[in-house]
């Protein structure tokens, strides 16, 4: 039995969102079952294989409930002099010290809210739509050790280095 499942992926040159079927094996004719309230994983067998399916399906199902339930959400702090971003229309415009702007679509499925000029909050109820545009923003200016400018998830710890010391 094949399931397919469609996801939005972006391209790293432009941001333009394209769309991508992966398909996944289901190595069982029935890999839950749906009563009332309340969905039901079950392994068909004692193989490794219906265990894996078991644990992964559960987790796909869950974070399905979490997103409709509560959503997802990313923020992306941005540091450096002059870095800044703003979100016109459906566009994310950021100034991050290149010579020109960066424009990033944003999906139709997600939101993002800009707080001030450097914190951005991107938001939605799919978890991998949310962390991969999230991590395709944080690619375009990845935090560096010495001085910490770039763009860097909240919760992330950015190790220090020293620089040159003057040796005379």
């Amino acid at each position: 039995r094949l399931c397919i499942i469609e996801s939005e992926r972006f391209s790293k040159k432009f941001f333009k969102p394209l769309k991508i079927k992966r398909i996944v094996i289901c190595p069982h004719d029935e890999p839950y079952t749906a009563t009332g309230t309340e969905v039901v994983v079950k392994p068909a067998d004692e193989s490794k294989a219906a265990n894996a399916a078991q644990g992964l399906y559960r987790n796909l199902i869950n974070n399905m409930v979490i997103g409709v339930t509560t959503g997802y959400s990313k923020v992306l702090i941005i540091n450096g002099v002059g870095f800044r971003a703003e979100v016109k229309g459906n566009q994310i415009v950021m100034n991050l010290g290149f010579s020109n702007d960066f424009i990033a679509i944003i999906p139709s499925n997600l939101t993002v809210t800009v707080e001030g000029q450097n914190k951005l909050t991107i938001s939605g109820i799919s978890k991998e739509a949310v962390g991969e545009f999230a991590a395709q923003i944080r690619k375009l200016r990845k935090p560096e050790p010495y001085k910490g400018k770039g763009i860097k998830y909240e919760t992330e710890i950015i190790k220090r280095k020293v620089g040159k010391s003057g040796v005379k």
